[in-house]
């Protein structure tokens, strides 16, 4: 896999669930897809198509083929090349994987973390994270207590927890618990996170710019503006709620 490099820009990695890499994840990579290019898509079968029928055919396949172990390790192989900062973005066995990666200490200043109803992440209490990490939480799960997870969460260092009102898989389109609408909810505020950083990157990158004669001799160029709506989304995308959500329908 190659290096992910790149100056003044954040790289975005989509870390699948058991499902692994589909066309509905390749859809929503390329909806987040920045000047910088499309998301690169992490997943535990070596990006080949695999299209189970069921949760109960995928879950088998990664616990005989993978592991939860050997996916944080292809992930780390994925990452431990980059200088530039990283956007992570993990589903389920993926967000577990995200969040022990999290607690590296030499990942790239700047990085962060997205991690959608990570169930086993409740074995890794012990994590704690070098990057700032948002919990997108479900409403409840078949075998733990959600609400004593987000309490130890949201007391850890850098963590910020969000209590939705969908259930476990609801980003992912092969899941039982597929939600549309709240689909659509995350996938605009995770296009809002991609669009506002490169607003505030292409700010400093600005701001940066050398002072010397040749510099000074060339046309003034306004710096990107950062609207007060384009700022006022960014910090609001993922308002740290640790309460359920209402559903908009």
């Amino acid at each position: 896999m190659p290096p992910l490099t790149g100056r003044d820009s954040m790289h975005t990695l989509i870390v699948s669930d058991i499902f692994g890499r589909t066309t509905a994840l390749e859809k929503l990579a390329g909806q987040l897809a920045s000047r910088h290019g499309v998301p690169r898509i992490i997943d535990p079968y070596k990006g080949s198509l695999r299209n189970f029928s069921s949760e109960p055919e995928a879950y088998a396949a990664f616990q005989r083929e993978v592991g939860l172990d050997r996916y944080i390790e292809t992930l780390g192989s994925a990452t431990e090349a980059c200088t530039q900062p990283l956007r992570l973005i993990g589903f389920s066995v993926g967000a577990t994987a995200v969040w022990a990666l999290s607690g590296m200490a030499d990942l790239p200043r700047g990085s962060r973390a997205i991690c959608f109803y990570g169930a086993q992440i409740r074995h890794l209490l012990s994590v704690r994270p070098q990057m700032p990490v948002q919990m997108i939480l479900p409403a409840s799960e078949p075998h733990f207590d959600v609400t004593a997870l987000a309490d130890r969460l949201s007391a850890t260092a850098g963590v910020a927890c969000r209590r939705t009102a969908y259930l476990h898989g609801f980003m992912n389109r092969l899941s039982v618990n597929f939600d549309a609408a709240a689909y659509g909810v995350y996938r605009r505020r995770l296009q809002t996170e991609v669009r506002c950083e490169e607003i505030l990157r292409d700010a400093d990158r600005h701001e940066r710019l050398p002072t010397n004669g040749a510099a000074e001799n060339r046309p003034a160029v306004a710096p990107p503006v950062a609207t007060p709506a384009a700022v006022g989304s960014a910090n609001a995308r993922w308002t740290p709620i640790h309460q359920a959500e209402r559903r908009s329908r």
